[in-house]
């Protein structure tokens, strides 16, 4: 069951990329994990974008979204990690 419907996913992906907050938060988490600065905000407007997806077009049950996430974000993070 996806948080958003397929009618104001949109919407809901406007106001995520368009959130300095939203982004301050990510910043946040992923500075906490030592990502460099020259990562910082890239990375953090693309795990916006990641969780936006997720919650739109979530995957056929908990198992695939936690292999998909194991599969292809949490690679991507950790190779962003400089600590």
């Amino acid at each position: 069951m996806a948080w958003f419907r397929t009618d104001n996913a949109g919407i809901a992906s406007e106001l995520a990329n368009s959130s300095a907050v939203i982004e301050g938060f990510a910043a946040a988490f992923f500075a906490g994990l030592g990502v460099g600065d020259a990562a910082l905000n890239p990375t953090a407007r693309w795990i916006v974008r990641i969780v936006n997806s997720l919650l739109a077009t979530p995957g056929a049950d908990a198992a695939e979204e936690r292999a998909m996430l194991e599969q292809f974000v949490v690679p991507s993070v950790l190779g962003r990690i400089t600590s």
